[in-house]
């Protein structure tokens, strides 16, 4: 199959299979200017399949690095509000939403970490409200190869040829490569929704992690409900959120985590690398931490808000699945996030509690759900992880061995 033709199919499955765009519906799609080309296709695409209105959201890495590095330091928390409100505004409108993910990971090294804390800092305040309506709309993140990013995972070959070997690794992780693309994702979503109906029958009262610099115990909300990225919507529309996705996963409670916990793989941050970290924890909140490589922005998210120090999720993602199964690290969350079990620092996820769409943030939060203005995942799975169940009654079962399901 030619590039051309895949892309076109990468379009059509984006768009029928991930955000499922309705006839008449409005679509909104926000990707940086490098990605251009993918977005005019969706678009056009989107038209095609009857979608009323698209509007696209660009954003630019380039102008934003010259922002970071010059702009004056108080007016990095200045956001132009009409941008979240106008978001926000189309959510309840019940727009469809597509996100393109692209962003170099070594884009903002030079940054002072200060200097960056506060923009994204800001920005998570701002956008806050949206995120929180979007949650219950259509939603999907799809990745597009920059430039930047395909040099920096291939760096031994020249920028094009980089580019189409990205490109090829993104196809083959949303089973673009297979004879029928949907009809494989419909046996996978399956599969997964099998291990969600065994660990909602069981109800585990707790997890317990246990892996070279890991040894942590997460407790579970009494109401609290495992999901995947495939959902619907209170108008009965399905989606599937993550494309690719690999991941169980539901919220902690925010009080009931407790010891130590090490990443496994790089955190691409929004343009910045953290690595060689590790978390302690007491009583569901961080109180202190380490790391080899971006310390001070680790500190800048821990320090979002007085949520951003507890745990918002906790997902299992086998170790032998197909993106883990390629050995390649792709330095973008949307894909190592699922080839290992990762967890969340901040924001619950309102999917994950018994009514959760129907609650409040405070009234989730009195279930046990953490409350935040981020959401950050970072990798904490390997071959070495062991998790282990525990039910009311202090039986223990074993959910993971050596990084894969035990049942």
């Amino acid at each position: 199959m030619d590039f051309e033709t895949q892309l076109a199919k990468y379009a059509q499955l984006t768009l029928r299979f991930g955000v499922n765009i309705q006839k008449g519906q409005t679509l909104v799609i926000s990707s940086s200017i490098e990605n251009a080309d993918f977005v005019r296709l969706t678009v056009k695409r989107a038209y095609e399949m009857g979608a009323r209105k698209v509007h696209v959201y660009w954003t630019d890495d380039e102008t934003t690095l010259i922002e970071l590095q010059h702009a004056k330091e108080d007016s990095l928390t200045e956001v132009p509000q009409w941008i979240p409100d106008s978001l926000a505004a189309l959510a309840d409108a019940k727009a469809a939403f597509l996100t393109v993910s692209s962003t170099s990971p070594f884009k903002y090294r030079e940054v002072i970490p200060e200097r960056m804390n506060s923009y994204r800092q800001a920005r998570s305040r701002a956008y806050h409200e949206f995120h929180e309506k979007h949650m219950s709309r259509q939603w999907c993140i799809v990745g597009v190869p920059s430039p930047e990013w395909a040099q920096v995972v291939f760096p031994e070959v020249p920028v094009e040829q980089a580019v189409r070997q990205l490109w090829d690794r993104i196809f083959y992780t949303v089973r673009l490569t297979e004879d029928d693309p949907v009809e494989a994702w419909n046996r996978h979503l399956t599969l997964l929704d099998s291990k969600l109906a065994e660990l909602n029958a069981r109800h585990f009262k707790r997890l317990h992690y246990t892996a070279p610099g890991t040894k942590l115990t997460v407790e579970l909300p009494s109401q609290h409900l495992w999901a995947t990225a495939s959902k619907v919507t209170d108008d009965g529309v399905s989606c599937c959120v993550n494309m690719p996705t690999e991941e169980v996963f539901t919220s902690p409670a925010k009080f009931g985590v407790d010891g130590v916990v090490r990443n496994t793989k790089p955190l691409n941050y929004g343009g910045n690398i953290i690595d060689g970290f590790q978390l302690t924890f007491k009583d569901g909140r961080v109180v202190d931490f380490s790391a080899d490589t971006g310390a001070e922005l680790l500190r800048g998210i821990l320090d979002t808000d007085q949520g951003a120090r507890h745990l918002g999720e906790i997902a299992l993602v086998p170790h032998h699945s197909p993106i883990s199964d390629l050995n390649f690290l792709f330095y973008n969350t949307l894909f190592d996030e699922n080839a290992s079990c990762h967890i969340a620092l901040g924001d619950g996820l309102s999917m994950c509690i018994e009514d959760g769409f129907s609650l409040t943030e405070d009234e989730r939060e009195a279930k046990g759900v953490n409350k935040s203005m981020t959401h950050v995942d970072f990798m904490v799975g390997s071959d070495q992880l062991d998790i282990d169940g525990e039910l009311e009654d202090g039986t223990l079962h074993p959910i993971f061995r050596q990084g894969n399901w035990a049942f």
